[in-house]
């Protein structure tokens, strides 16, 4: 019934309503069943871009949702990050994961920020959690920011987080050190 682009050597399938999606390798063998892999149903998922200064590609990842959160699994269909965030990136090195900013407050062009410059805002007075792991799923680092808040990949190891104040976009830039 439908089929993503080969992102990271797979493709997502899904053969009808209620079938579930299931990953297909380049000659069509089915990978995995990603309900199964997830232990519970996946409602949406698809290849997770990687977005650099100079193209859009493909991460070697996949994003799921599961009971409206977003999980990410890699191309032999293991779950490198659970299902309990509200969006998660890729640098190229790392993935960052968000928690608790609302994702469902955010209007679209928001939205389409998050999907094509991997950055997200919250809403004026949330709690916006990142967490930062290695490409196997360890979580490095966690930081929080209160307010209106913006938080994305400066490049493939520092991270900018960003607040309004005084109508001013303050930003700084921090590493997976500070």
């Amino acid at each position: 019934v439908s089929v993503s682009s080969f992102g990271p050597g797979v493709a997502l399938v899904t053969r009808g309503k209620n079938k579930g999606i299931e990953m297909i390798d380049r000659d069509g063998n089915v990978k995995c069943a990603l309900n199964e892999v997830v232990g519970k149903s996946v409602d949406m998922a698809m290849p997770l871009w990687l977005v650099s200064s100079e193209e859009f590609s493909f991460s070697p990842f996949v994003v799921f949702w599961a009971d409206k959160k977003v999980g990410c699994m890699d191309a032999e269909g293991r779950v490198v990050i659970p299902p309990e965030y509200s969006w998660i990136t890729y640098s190229g090195k790392y993935l960052m994961a968000f928690k608790e900013g609302d994702i469902t407050k955010m209007d679209r062009v928001n939205l389409l920020n998050l999907l094509t410059l991997e950055a997200y805002i919250t809403e004026d007075g949330d709690t916006l959690r990142t967490c930062i792991f290695d490409r196997v799923g360890n979580r490095l680092r966690t930081f929080t920011t209160v307010g209106e808040s913006m938080t994305g990949w400066f490049s493939e190891e520092i991270i900018y987080v960003g607040k309004y104040t005084d109508e001013k976009l303050r930003c700084e830039l921090r590493t997976l050190d500070n």
